[in-house]
């Protein structure tokens, strides 16, 4: 067992409305500390360096390693309001309209960059620290325009472009080491774990987010298997800094953190050994089962984090908050075929999810349920189909609630997101929400719902290549709610979605993809108030990239 072996580890906390609140504190970020998916796999270039490699230039300095990316994107996003007018409960649509559009085409374009490094420093025999660094994450292309000029106000005098404010974002920071007794990771972690369906550390080529949870695993062989034990931190509170300046922080309040417990099981392969098995004709089984709590005891809403805003007992919520994942997943790759399946369940439930105190709510609960399967079958070279099925279970309230506006009180029918608690008379909440960073198309669920939730998909594709570097995908996926009542029509079919890419992967590492996607409304996406069917829409999606 080496550290490379072993895996890697979501936080995003926003506490602002009963509904924000719970849809947070649902998923599993930070409850788990484990490996992520591979990097930029659907380019064929692997997330782990092939060990039977002629050693690099990058080698002959083992004290220091670096792995990263330099990525461009633009769109092409045609009708993706669909043309079924505004949202009678809302007054928008769903998705924005261009500020000026002569022709009529409901046409917007974007571009956009991001630098990632992720140095590695050797410090010794398998001990090493680790980063995640993004330069210019998801900087729109001509936004940052220099008006330092006498002719500031006009944007065709702008010569350069400045550096926003937040040009570093430092994602994960963690060391590891391999002791005598096991595998030790500790510090900021990206949160990955099988298939990459609810957790994911957001480490593919065209991902936008990615997971972290403060915390630490320790992990040890048992069997020809991995058992680790994490433990996350994933939200304090407020704190405050006993010298006035320049000392060491110190949480306010340790009952109102947000803590985390898993215990996994693991066996899995690297990518070069798991290739080098199917060369040979023989099969390669990897799984996993993780069980993990979370857990939240009292709650300070109003503490901001900042010096002076300790909790007091007149502003604390007793929380009582409680939940517990198991997610297990399992591959089978043999020489012609690839199965693969990842289970995931979730129970949660708040004494109070009061954001006031004094201001005692009912107690809320939530059951959520999916998973993912997938079949891939190499009948020759160059050739490649695929089958996936796909299901999250959804709850009954009105819209997906997959990222619900904080200033939305509740969900109306015929809108197309909106929190799925409203108390008090509903007190559940039971939509599983996928990882955004989970993509299966290129429309409907990562643009227009941003997440794949409360749904049912079936997503054939075929596959030609490689051939010379280069791939031709078409993918096909259906979708439909689990719940009728979700959609905005009350309907359950939603659409059906067709899209295809080119790629190119060079052996030096770039890459290049122009992906086209046509989505086609069907029921559950229609305008019933406005007697208005909902229309095509269409996206070009363009990728640039140099992957160290």
């Amino acid at each position: 067992m080496t550290p490379r072996d072993l895996p890697r580890a979501r936080s995003r906390p926003s506490r602002r409305t009963p509904g924000a609140l719970l849809l947070l504190a649902l998923l599993p970020a930070g409850i788990l500390l484990l490996p992520g998916p591979a990097r930029a796999d659907e380019w064929g270039l692997g997330a782990v360096r092939d060990p039977f490699a002629t050693p690099t230039e990058q080698d002959r300095f083992p004290g220091l390693a670096l792995d990263g990316y330099l990525r461009l994107r633009s769109d092409v996003l045609t009708n993706l309001d669909l043309d079924r007018g505004p949202t009678p409960s809302t007054g928008e649509t769903f998705y924005p309209l261009p500020a000026s559009d002569p022709g009529g085409k409901d046409t917007l374009t974007s571009g956009n960059l991001r630098l990632r490094l992720e140095p590695r420093l050797d410090l010794g025999w398998e001990l090493s620290v680790h980063a995640r660094l993004d330069l210019l994450d998801g900087l729109v292309l001509g936004s940052t325009p220099d008006l330092a000029t006498r002719w500031a106000a006009l944007n065709a005098a702008a010569t350069r472009q400045q550096a926003p404010a937040d040009s570093l974002v430092v994602k994960q920071a963690w060391g590891q080491a391999l002791t005598p007794f096991g595998l030790l990771l500790a510090g900021r972690l990206g949160v990955g774990w099988g298939l990459g369906v609810v957790a994911n550390d957001g480490s593919c080529l065209d991902c936008d987010g990615g997971d972290t949870v403060d915390g630490l695993l320790f992990a040890v062989p048992v069997l020809q298997h991995s058992l680790g034990l994490a433990y996350g931190l994933s939200a304090t509170g407020a704190r405050f800094d006993p010298w006035g300046g320049g000392g060491q922080a110190v949480d306010a309040d340790p009952d109102d953190d947000v803590r985390s417990l898993s215990l996994s099981l693991l066996r899995t392969a690297t990518p070069a050994v798991r290739e080098v098995l199917r060369a040979g004709g023989r099969s390669v089984l990897d799984h996993g089962l993780v069980v993990a709590d979370r857990w939240q005891d009292v709650d300070d809403p109003g503490a901001t984090g900042e010096a002076g805003l300790a909790p007091t007992a007149a502003t604390r919520v007793a929380r009582g908050f409680s939940g517990v994942l198991v997610d297990g997943f399992l591959a089978f790759a043999g020489p012609t075929h690839l199965l693969e399946l990842e289970l995931v369940l979730l129970s949660a439930s708040f004494d109070d999810a009061s954001l006031l105190a004094g201001m005692r709510t009912d107690p809320v609960t939530a059951r959520q349920y999916g998973g993912v399967v997938r079949e891939t079958i190499r009948p020759r070279a160059g050739l490649e189909l695929g089958l996936e099925l796909g299901l999250a279970s959804g709850d009954p309230a009105p819209g997906f609630g997959a990222r619900p506006r904080t200033t939305q009180d509740r969900a109306r029918a015929g809108d197309l997101d909106g929190p799925q608690l409203a108390l008090p008379e509903d007190r559940r909440i039971d939509n599983l929400r996928f990882s955004p960073d989970y993509h299966v198309d290129l429309i409907l669920w990562r643009e227009l719902v941003g997440t794949i939730t409360d749904a049912l998909y079936l997503r054939p594709r075929v596959q030609l290549g490689p051939w010379r570097g280069f791939t031709l995908e078409l993918v096909g996926i259906y979708s439909q709610a689990m719940e009728a009542t979700s959609a905005p029509a009350a309907e359950a079919p939603l659409g059906f979605e067709t899209d295809l890419a080119l790629r190119y992967a060079s052996p030096d590492g770039l890459v290049c993809g122009l992906q086209y996607g046509l989505l086609f409304p069907l029921a559950g996406l229609d305008n019933r108030e406005l007697g208005l069917d909902a229309r095509p829409a269409q996206r070009l999606h363009g990728l640039l990239g140099w992957v160290v």
